[in-house]
């Protein structure tokens, strides 16, 4: 009966490290594809509200009129990166 247990308590340990390279896949494509608005699957979606709405909140800040009806998220995520630079958000 103590082999039983032997055996199973060596298969959680290889499963643990089969999971770690697992992931660390994943996350890599992941990083990759937010980093770069123009690989984004949805990027020619229309903007989200809360895109739209935070464009629209830093754009008073920085003093500028930005029309985003018709706005991909892509180009919102752009427009919120160049506003963060101008009002140091």
């Amino acid at each position: 009966m103590g082999d039983g247990g032997n055996s199973n308590a060596a298969a959680p340990a290889s499963n643990t490290s089969n999971t770690a390279s697992t992931t660390t896949d994943p996350a890599k494509k992941s990083d990759e594809t937010l980093q770069h608005p123009e690989n984004w699957t949805t990027g020619g979606d229309s903007a989200t509200g809360k895109q739209a709405g935070y464009i629209k909140a830093m754009a008073s800040r920085a003093g500028e009129d930005v029309n985003v009806e018709g706005m991909t998220k892509t180009e919102a995520s752009e427009k919120i990166g160049e506003l963060k630079k101008e009002t140091g958000m």
